[in-house]
């Protein structure tokens, strides 16, 4: 039998950033990772300004200074795009160089309020942090439902395009966008949608990849848990996609990943700690999910509100306000 102060339940970028901070701060602390490569994740892996608050600047493939909305308005807004599994492999170094143990290829089998068995054994725990992802176990255990899902699905393409790209239209992709995301050496063509409005969600984007003469390899999908139920359940925390943190109108989740591990393990170390960063995300996403919810009843109200944004696309400060609000910076 080994007892830790804090077992956290997946190596992603929420459960390696608590592993960090955890450890950093004398906890004994061992990450459980199902799969043998930490990092790798179906995501456009396209980050702003403020995950360079924690993701340096080395990791970064490319830097744009603009991005461009159904091929026609060009937005200035600093964007960059990373390799998530570099970005994982740097966490890990970060968390072991820290103190925290890490065991990959470790599946667990059953959860309890005092431990967790997993194939390698039985790990006894004063906290619990679930960062497993969508398909969280550890939401499971807790029996909270995920019943606001998103549904993300993208090619990899060994084409680099120049520009990042968004392509808006109701009548195509609901409330949801179909995004062009170049790295280094590749890039990602990918669209998503709300289930329940994902109906032939991929015969869209091969619609739009012959369009374009773009030729289809690698295929990816991935389900994008956004129904946050709470994240503290006596001791047992949940991060990142398995809280819902997710942006329900975006799908962004990287920086809310990195806020919710480090702001949780704060939480572990110091009680009383109010974290401001993560009740902006809460409220923000409250307030996004809302204007789904008025939308996906009314979508004739949504269109009319998309008619009205387009003619005032040339409004740099509409831009900038709509911008900084998804990013949580208003």
């Amino acid at each position: 039998m080994e007892k830790f102060d804090v077992v956290i339940v997946g190596a992603g970028p929420a459960g390696l950033k608590a592993a960090e901070v955890l450890a950093k701060n004398k906890k004994k602390v061992i990450v459980l990772e199902k799969n043998k490569v930490i990092g790798p994740k179906v995501c456009a892996a396209g980050i702003t300004e403020k995950d360079l608050k924690y993701i340096p600047k080395r990791l970064i493939e490319r830097f744009f200074n603009s991005f461009l909305v159904n091929n026609k308005l060009r937005i200035k807004y600093n964007l960059f795009t990373i390799e998530r599994e570099k970005l994982g492999r740097y966490q890990l170094r970060q968390a072991r160089q820290s103190g925290a143990k890490i065991l990959k290829d470790t599946f667990v089998r059953e959860i309890s309020q005092k431990y967790v068995e997993t194939s390698k054994g039985r790990f006894y725990f004063n906290y619990l942090i679930g960062a497993d992802g969508s398909n969280s176990k550890v939401r499971s255990f807790l029996k909270l439902k995920s019943e606001v899902c998103c549904l993300a699905i993208q090619y990899k393409i060994n084409k680099v395009e120049k520009d990042i790209k968004v392509f808006f239209d109701p009548a195509q992709y609901s409330l949801w966008y179909l995004w062009v995301f170049p790295h280094k050496d590749y890039t990602y063509i990918g669209v998503g949608a709300s289930i329940g409005m994902h109906i032939h969600l991929r015969k869209k984007l091969d619609s739009f990849m012959q369009e374009e003469n773009y030729s289809a390899s690698d295929f990816e999908a991935a389900l994008i848990n956004v129904d946050y139920r709470g994240y503290k359940f006596n001791n047992i925390y949940l991060v990142g996609d398995a809280a819902g943190f997710a942006n329900p109108l975006t799908g962004e989740g990287i920086y809310q990943a990195l806020v919710s591990g480090e702001e949780i393990a704060k939480k572990i170390l110091i009680p009383e700690y109010h974290s401001r960063k993560l009740t902006k995300i809460i409220a923000t996403n409250k307030k996004l999910s809302n204007i789904i919810g008025l939308f996906k009843n009314q979508p004739r109200l949504f269109k009319l509100i998309y008619m009205l944004i387009s003619k005032l696309k040339k409004s740099k400060l509409l831009q900038r306000h709509a911008i900084d609000f998804l990013q949580y910076e208003k």
